[in-house]
């Protein structure tokens, strides 16, 4: 790691907030070499965890810079190994959950792009969207909200990212698994369409 991208992470750490500017810095001194290093890795989920505010650039960055750092790191490359599932869980799930869509948005990219990952990530992925539906809480990366026991545009979003990547159950399809954790259609208190949770 640089010492300009240390830096750079450690005060944007310490004011809870990073600029369009600093993000371009990280992006160019992180990727200045080609990769992403295990310590830029880490310091990324640090600082990620010490925003106030998530902007758009940060997500594109986070999803990105992460996503590149655990597939360049599998063998062969775009395999996530046993231990890199490992990894990015204990990452995710500190406090015991996903702490918002930008972090699933990141399993989301992840599945997407990998050739394989673990079956325990892929059922962490599932369990954590569902979690977020079943409590309504947690920002969205779009804005939008969440309501307790309704998947909002934004969760149907990355339900469909999840059940449709490469690294699904079913590639390109849903399956059985899959399907049994989507539930009926209902409408939630404000009286627009969802898919209501059990």
């Amino acid at each position: 790691m640089t010492y300009q991208f240390r830096a750079l992470a450690e005060q944007a750490q310490a004011d809870g907030r990073i600029t369009a500017e600093e993000i371009l810095k990280l992006r160019r001194d992180g990727w200045g070499d080609g990769r992403i290093e295990p310590a830029e890795a880490e310091a990324i989920f640090v600082l990620n965890d010490h925003l106030a505010k998530r902007t758009n650039e940060w997500a594109d960055f986070f999803v990105e810079a992460v996503t590149e750092y655990v597939l360049a790191g599998g063998n062969p490359r775009g395999f996530v190994s046993e231990d890199q599932a490992d990894w990015l869980i204990a990452r995710l799930d500190r406090d015991g959950r996903v702490d918002s869509l930008v972090e699933l948005e990141l399993l989301a990219e992840l599945f997407e792009k990998a050739q394989a990952v673990p079956e325990r990530l892929k059922a962490y992925a599932l369990a954590q969207i569902e979690q977020a539906v079943l409590t309504g809480e947690g920002p969205t990366r779009d804005g939008g909200k969440l309501a307790p026991g309704c998947i909002t545009p934004a969760e149907c979003r990355l339900l469909k990212r999840y059940t449709y990547a490469f690294t699904s159950d079913a590639p390109g399809g849903v399956s059985r698994a899959e399907a049994e954790m989507l539930p009926p259609q209902g409408r939630h208190a404000g009286g627009q369409q969802c898919r209501r949770m059990a």
